[in-house]
């Protein structure tokens, strides 16, 4: 239970940590602070989110 729980928050963080670093180089090229750091957060928010369903969805991701 444990290893599933860490899985679990290592996903969602590490999602979020990418959307966010994307979103920071996107800005800094070009030049649209904060916006696209807001919008990559977001989607690596989600993407953090989808990995969730597909580890809790019975039968997907707890073979693997």
């Amino acid at each position: 239970m444990w290893g599933l729980g860490l899985r679990i928050g290592a996903e969602l963080v590490s999602a979020l940590i990418v959307g966010t670093v994307i979103g920071m180089a996107l800005d800094r090229w070009f030049g649209t602070s904060p916006w696209l750091l807001l919008v990559f957060f977001l989607v690596g928010g989600a993407a953090g989110v989808l990995n969730l369903y597909r580890v809790l969805s019975p039968g997907r991701g707890r073979d693997r």
